[in-house]
């Protein structure tokens, strides 16, 4: 759950400073502009964490021996 606000929070101060220069009655800018800016830049891409599965797959191996 903290893991979603800090992503709010980024989101928020990302768009909070890519609109500081904006005057009133400008179109603002939104995550959609940020996020189809980004793809145009550096193409699609994620980001997959593997480094946690290590520890699920080898408690589960203990598991698996024991009940052998």
């Amino acid at each position: 759950m903290i893991s979603t606000y800090r992503a709010v929070l980024a989101w928020l101060s990302i768009i909070a400073h890519r609109n500081k220069d904006k005057k009133p009655g400008e179109k603002l800018v939104s995550v959609s502009d940020v996020v189809k800016e980004h793809w145009a830049t550096y193409g699609r891409n994620f980001f997959s964490r593997y480094d946690y599965e290590v520890g699920i797959i080898a408690a589960i191996g203990v598991q698996f021996c024991n009940i052998f």
